[in-house]
């Protein structure tokens, strides 16, 4: 996330009240794109609009967005075009239509670098920012057409009857005009392997005549056939300051033994609705480790089955991610090994509407490293994983490595939301955080993992992990565990349901369940304080639609699957498999087996099968059922509303699984002073520490509160705010055994954000 972006989320980006505002950081649950249901549809089914490419000539541009998931009523959208990044959305809205998917913008000037953004809109003149901003630098136009009607010496790229068959002639040309744009032709361009020029940018997806308007149609589709041991495109480091080369709709074809599709060496690239096939690696980024941070943008791009990751980063970058999928590629799809911060330095990895699916290893694996000899202190990370789905993946989906624990003053701040991470070999999503971190999980949905939903371990530093208005069920190892190291974790508002192993183990340190709900799960609170958390059996379903039996599959035979315990339902009952999101009906029941029709695919085992008795719908629906148990029941401040239970009780609860298409800020308590409350001194003062803004100077009525134990007495403390800070000074008589420190939503920032997790933590 760029810096703009970060303020962006931070709210401190100044703007026009009138035109544009940063996301709410309340308001967030209670339905779907519509707003009526609570239902999640499994991969691919999150909201989502965003720029997608980008053409410009001397004085015009076609713009391409994606607009998917956004219900029967599409919000009002505009385009936002500037010559200022910063400043990019206090520019007049250019209103277009969502459905319409491109707008071709005239009267650019040439040679002028111009920022392209996308808006909806929130209320009368005002837009939320929704996806990446793009540039582009209207410029004359060089041509190449593969098939070009010109004979070879009549080919000079002026125009499309003219055009270059050899695109690397028309980068030459556009050069020695001082840059420009060059446009290609669909058709496959033999033995490509070229290094693009600062100034000189690739535009894909022309048929023949080069009509702007039709350009991207279905079928015009510009693919650069590579040779064996060479990368088709290398992007690396001119005469600094470099300006990031643009590349936008190609596919890029590898099966010739490509080494890469995309080998980046330092320099600032910006990717665009690249597809990248068959190659060694998608895209190779590697620099050292004092080197300057690159920016890598990647947006609406494809990489499939690379032989070995899809996309690799070893050095200083940093890098975004738009709506991008990564599929079948032999080792990780998305791996850094490691991304190292230089001392002084923030780098940023933001992965947005992205899916990780069926790779050989990790969905997305982040190492994180500080310099070998670093030569001051401090730098950090910031990653921030949205709307994305891990799925199929033969190790964990998502994967996060701390790999500086030499280094006390590095630190990484990470924010997981509105993920779904299904039916990987490993853990849903996996944290092995140590050192200065703080870790939230919000509105994830984890499902039907080999391993854990949420699997967190770490070393001998202490710290904390919260996971809030998410899901963790059907699991064949444990909903969340914590099983090594000195991190607590924390639920806030969460679900656990049908996990084989249990709902939540923590071993070594303790952490707590405050507002959260176990359905028809074994173990549920393993090492876990449970406050206001319920534990719910079969005899009444509390969501709108879920699971009345989960079973572990054992083996299978044909459409016959062996389970661990009796089924509990009859024939005909609606069933899933891994959550597949397919219809399965039951044949037949027997002892410790069921036979379903169709037959399902070939998986691994074990897994897990859910009998949905009662409902002809698989997919899952957490809004609390007309008579929950949920309603009321959660952690409530004596004299104001009573809280709900489960991911829809929070001011930013919500789906657990997809984020809204606006996504609000997130405000949370990221640290605790000191970090294992088991060690609070009997008069020490407690200090809550927060990430996504600082504290309301005056800690509002109903906003935190001492009590012994879950409904004991209240105990009185007097909170103040101190240098960014909460502190709670320790109460008369001292802190004793069996004290539970309440932190409720209507705790604010200073911007008026309402806490996104609300918690329990227990002392000493």
């Amino acid at each position: 996330m760029g810096v703009a972006s970060r303020l962006l989320a931070l709210g401190l980006l100044a703007v026009s009240a009138c035109t544009v505002s940063a996301p709410p950081g309340g308001g967030g649950g209670g339905g779907g794109s519509d707003g009526v249901t609570g239902a999640f549809g499994g991969s691919g089914s999150h909201p989502s609009l965003g720029l997608t490419a980008l053409a410009p000539s001397q004085d015009s541009a076609l713009i391409s967005w994606k607009a998917d998931q956004l219900g029967t009523t599409p919000p009002n959208a505009a385009l936002f075009i500037g010559t200022d990044l910063a400043t990019l959305f206090s520019q007049a809205p250019l209103p277009v239509t969502v459905t319409v998917g491109q707008h071709l913008v005239t009267g650019l000037t040439e040679n002028q670098l111009y920022h392209v953004g996308l808006g909806v809109e929130s209320s009368p003149g005002v837009y939320l920012p929704v996806g990446p901003t793009l540039r582009m630098k209207p410029d004359k136009v060089i041509y190449a057409n593969v098939n070009t009607p010109a004979a070879a010496n009549d080919q000079d790229g002026e125009t499309p009857a003219t055009a270059f068959a050899d695109p690397f002639l028309a980068m030459l040309t556009a050069l020695a005009y001082g840059g420009g744009n060059v446009w290609l032709a669909e058709g496959d361009y033999p033995d490509v392997s070229l290094t693009p020029f600062e100034g000189v940018d690739l535009f894909g997806g022309f048929e023949p005549s080069f009509n702007l308007s039709a350009r991207n149609a279905p079928g015009q589709e510009t693919r650069f056939m590579g040779l064996a041991n060479a990368d088709v495109l290398s992007c690396v480091q001119g005469v600094a300051p470099m300006t990031p080369i643009v590349v936008d709709s190609l596919t890029i074809e590898g099966a010739s033994g490509v080494e890469n599709g995309v080998h980046i060496d330092t320099c600032p690239v910006e990717l665009r609705g690249i597809v990248m096939n068959e190659c060694g690696r998608g895209v190779k980024m590697r620099s050292s480790e004092d080197a300057t941070p690159a920016t890598i943008k990647v947006v609406d791009c494809e990489i499939n089955l690379s032989r070995v990751e899809g996309l690799s980063i070893i050095g200083v970058f940093n890098v975004e991610v738009f709506g991008s999928d990564f599929t079948g590629n032999k080792n990780e799809g998305f791996d850094t090994g490691p991304l190292i911060a230089p001392a002084f330095e923030i780098i940023d990895i933001s992965l947005v509407d992205c899916t990780f699916r069926d790779n050989g290893a990790e969905g997305v694996d982040l190492t994180l490293a500080a310099p070998v000899a670093p030569t001051g202190t401090g730098g950090s990370f910031d990653i921030l994983i949205e709307d994305c789905d891990f799925v199929g993946n033969d190790l964990s989906g998502f994967f996060v490595d701390i790999d500086f624990e030499t280094q006390p003053t590095w630190k990484v701040d990470v924010i997981v939301r509105g993920c779904y991470a299904a039916a990987n070999r490993g853990s849903g999503l996996q944290f092995d955080v140590d050192s200065l971190s703080s870790t939230l999980v919000h509105r994830c949905l984890l499902s039907n993992n080999q391993g854990d939903g949420l699997n967190i371990t770490s070393e001998s530093h202490s710290g904390m992990v919260t996971a809030s208005a998410s899901a963790m069920v059907g699991n064949v190892g444990y909903g969340a565990q914590a099983s090594r190291g000195n991190f607590a974790l924390f639920l806030s508002h969460c679900i656990v349901a049908g996990n084989s192993q249990g709902g939540v183990r923590q071993t070594l340190v303790r952490g707590a369940a405050a507002s959260s709900a176990a359905h028809l799960q074994s173990a549920p609170w393993q090492g876990m304080q449970a406050h206001f958390s319920l534990n719910m059996d079969g005899s009444t379903l509390p969501f709108m639609n879920a699971p009345t039996q989960y079973l572990k599959i054992t083996s299978m035979s044909g459409a016959t699957l062996n389970t661990s315990a009796l089924p509990d339902f009859g024939i005909g009952t609606t069933c899933e498999v891994a959550d597949d999101g397919t219809f399965y009906q039951a044949n037949s029941v027997g002892v410790n087996e069921v036979t379903l029709a169709p037959k399902p695919a070939a998986l691994p085992v074990p897994n897990r099968l859910s009998a949905f008795e009662g409902s002809t719908d698989v997919v899952e629906d957490y809004l609390p059922s007309p008579a929950s148990l949920l309603f009321g029941a959660g952690m409530s401040f004596p004299g104001f509303p009573a809280e709900d239970c489960g991911p829809f009780g929070p001011p930013m609860g919500g789906i657990p699984g997809a984020e809204d298409l606006t996504s609000g800020r997130l405000f949370y308590v990221s640290e605790t002073r000191p970090a294992v409350l088991a060690n609070l001194g009997t008069s020490q003062e407690l200090a809550l520490l927060f990430n996504g803004g600082l504290p309301a100077i005056n800690v509002a009525a109903g906003a935190l509160r001492v009590t012994q134990g879950m409904g004991g007495a209240e105990v009185p403390v007097f909170p103040y705010v101190s240098l960014g800070e909460v502190r709670v000074p320790a109460p008369s008589g001292g802190w004793k055994p069996g004290m539970i420190l309440e932190v409720h939503h209507r705790l604010q920032s200073v911007i008026g954000d309402s806490l996104t997790a609300p918690l329990a933590l227990p002392v000493r």
